[in-house]
Formats: structure tokens, C-alpha cells, sequence
């Protein structure tokens, strides 16, 4: 039988475990997220998601088809090469959130050329942190 200050004990340590457990899920999410929402030959646009947490700075590494130029892109890319494909986005003192980007290309680019690459120190860890995603 249990008496009544060790069922309380029991029952602060299974509180404490359970928190522990809920903010190590938490903590151990990708800070930054990332998904297209089309690409054609023409442009593409995606979305970025930074979580809470967020880092300091990110780096947003768009690919594309090597040879083709960007015509526009919004928000503006800090860097575009063209013979290599990319466009570049660094982004300073971010904050969490949802948002949208796009670029659209002076010629034709194969959709399946283009994947993003996004690049952060993650705030929670001190980790660096590389995510790849593909259409």
C-alpha cells in the first residue's frame, strides 16, 4: 500500500517527465521548414517556415537548371549565378513565421533540376543545420 506523501511524490515525478519529454519533442524539431508550391518551367515558389525558436540568420540556396537567368525573384535574392543555377537568400535577425518566395526564370528550367538548400545554426543546439528539399 502507498501512503499518501509517496502517491504525491510519484505523482510530481510522472508530471515531470511528462514536461520533460513534451519540450524534448519540442526541442528536437527542425527549426526550419521548407516546401514548394509549384515549379514549372517558368518559376517557382516556395515556403519557408521558421519555427520558435529562431536562428539568428538563415541562408535560403535556391537550384535550378545551370545556364538559365532569373529574371525577378521576390523577395529580392541577395545573390544569382546563373552558369551554376542558383539563387541566394540570406536573411538576418529572422523571426518565426511562414513565408513565400518566388522566382521566375528568363528561360526554361526542368522542374526536376531544382531543389532548395537551407542552411542555419540551430538556436536550441548551436548545431548547424542543412536541409535539402526537393519538389
Amino acid at each position: 500500500m502507498i501512503n499518501t506523501s509517496k502517491s504525491h511524490t510519484l505523482f510530481l515525478f510522472s508530471a515531470i517527465v511528462s514536461i520533460l519529454i513534451c519540450y524534448s519533442s519540442h526541442a528536437d524539431a527542425a527549426s526550419v521548414t521548407g516546401t514548394y508550391k509549384s515549379v514549372t518551367s517558368k518559376n517557382a515558389v516556395f515556403s519557408i517556415t521558421i519555427g520558435n525558436p529562431a536562428p539568428s540568420s538563415l541562408i535560403i540556396q535556391n537550384h535550378h537548371t545551370p545556364g538559365v537567368k532569373a529574371s525577378a525573384s521576390s523577395p529580392s535574392a541577395s545573390k544569382v549565378n546563373y552558369k551554376e543555377g542558383t539563387a541566394k537568400w540570406l536573411l538576418k535577425n529572422t523571426r518565426p513565421g511562414n513565408y513565400t518566395f518566388s522566382i521566375t526564370f528568363a528561360g526554361s528550367v526542368i522542374p526536376s533540376d531544382t531543389h532548395l538548400i537551407l542552411r542555419y545554426r540551430d538556436p536550441a543546439t548551436g548545431s548547424f543545420q542543412e536541409t535539402h528539399i526537393r519538389p
